[in-house]
């Protein structure tokens, strides 16, 4: 059934290429905010945030909205990618043909596609993922078959200087080297919050890609790329509410608790451009504040919590 979709306040994150930048429930019109389009590098517009300022996927602030309790919703999608079906350019589904690396709940993509034909972007479908709040996609040129970039999209929750958290998300990693090779590898996160601050690790790991796959339009064999795996540190940035590396950035999403966690990279190999988003959600996760105006869903206030999650991904 398709639900009502509404624009609203949200997250996104782009990384536009050659720049050093990346279900459930009914939304509800009347706490819906319009998207707004960002001009600077960074917004600090609560209804908007990019990496950097680029048009190439404005398209598709009409194909979602997030319900009362942020949880993502997306439109129908132009097009549903599985691998049941030939891969195309989509490391995710490659990765599952070729029997390695990725798990199952990576393998469904939502396609969008610009009114011209000539923007696409491949969403992995968060329902399929286990993701409630986020998820990310990569944008392609459909006239020469190259990543124009990652872009990942929710409603971002910032933590408040009364909550303590500790927590670490498990998910993937999706990447293109020089435009048009495609990597996949697992991501593991370590979040430390506390007075207002804190930082995020981010650590992608058993990297492994198909040479020229976006160019060749059809399905490459995957080979293993550990020189591709990284690990970096992003210390909160107050004044853009982001974790911020010289590489990376991240944010959190879920409803009063980081549950889950996106963003995005841009970083070098050899003199070439090697570019993605990464997503994933709580393995365990310890919540405490102190702050009665600031509930968690886990209990009462004024009171510790701890919730460890069964939801290893």
């Amino acid at each position: 059934m398709r639900k009502e979709l509404v624009l609203l306040s949200l997250t996104m994150i782009l990384v536009a290429c050659g720049s050093s930048s990346s279900d459930g429930g009914t939304p509800k019109p009347n706490s819906a905010k319009k998207i707004n389009q960002p001009e600077d590098k960074y917004s600090t517009d609560s209804a908007s945030w990019w990496t950097t300022k680029t048009p190439d996927s404005a398209f598709l602030t009409d194909k979602m909205s997030v319900d009362d309790r942020n949880r993502l919703q997306l439109a129908n999608a132009d097009w549903i990618g599985s691998t049941d079906a030939d891969p195309g350019f989509d490391a995710g589904m490659n990765a599952l043909k070729n029997g390695k690396n990725v798990a199952k709940q990576f393998r469904i993509v939502r396609g969008y596609t610009r009114k011209d034909g000539k923007v696409s972007v491949y969403l992995r479908d968060p329902a399929v993922a286990g993701w409630k709040y986020q998820t990310f996609g990569q944008v392609i040129n459909n006239d020469n078959k190259r990543s124009k970039g990652y872009v990942t999209i929710g409603k971002a929750y910032t933590p408040t200087k009364s909550d303590t958290i500790t927590a670490t998300y498990k998910g993937v990693a999706m990447g293109t080297l020089n435009l048009q090779s495609e990597v996949i590898a697992n991501m593991t996160a370590t979040l430390n919050w506390a007075a207002g601050t804190g930082n995020l690790s981010v650590k992608v790991t058993d990297s492994k890609i198909a040479k020229n796959n976006i160019s060749s339009g059809w399905y490459n064999k995957l080979q293993d790329a550990a020189y591709l795996d990284f690990s970096e540190k992003m210390p909160w940035n107050a004044d853009q509410k982001v974790f911020e590396g010289q590489y990376s950035q991240a944010r959190l999403y879920g409803n009063k608790q980081a549950r889950e966690v996106n963003g995005t990279f841009d970083r070098g190999y050899k003199g070439q451009v090697y570019q993605g988003a990464f997503a994933g959600k709580t393995s365990e996760y310890i919540h405490k504040t102190t702050d009665s105006d600031t509930p968690t869903d886990s209990g009462s206030a004024n009171t510790p919590k701890k919730s460890i999650t069964n939801e290893l991904l």
